[in-house]
């Protein structure tokens, strides 16, 4: 009896690794690889090794965090490049303004020439 609680438990321990692997590669084929192929070819060869489960799950949480990494990165170039068309645009608007200050004089020449109300006898 001893035999097959020994192999019965053996079985369940290699069910619950096989369960995790189907969970790994479900979540790898989930995942939005490009730039990390390598990663990607080299943990799905090892979903195939029940024994190599902890080394695959290490490796997946590895490839998972250099892809939020890159994503941030993305974002934040992403925002840097808002700000610097933002700054461009407002340097523009300011430029164009004070273009049309320059242009535009501040009195009509003729209001300074026109008599008034009062001196008009003269």
């Amino acid at each position: 009896m001893k035999y097959f609680s020994k192999m019965e438990y053996e079985f369940k321990e290699l069910e619950i690794k096989i369960n995790r692997l189907k969970k790994i590669e479900k979540e790898l084929n989930a995942l939005y690889i490009i730039g990390f192929e390598s990663d990607n070819i080299r943990i799905k060869s090892m979903l195939k090794d029940p024994d190599r489960v902890d080394e695959i799950e290490r490796e997946f949480r590895s490839l998972e965090n250099k892809i939020a990494e890159k994503k941030n990165q993305g974002r934040k170039n992403h925002e840097e490049i808002k700000q610097k068309i933002e700054k461009k645009e407002r340097d523009e608007t300011v430029s164009t303004v004070q273009r049309e200050v320059i242009k535009k004089p501040k009195h009509n020449r003729w209001e300074l020439i026109k008599p008034d109300k009062k001196n008009r006898d003269i």
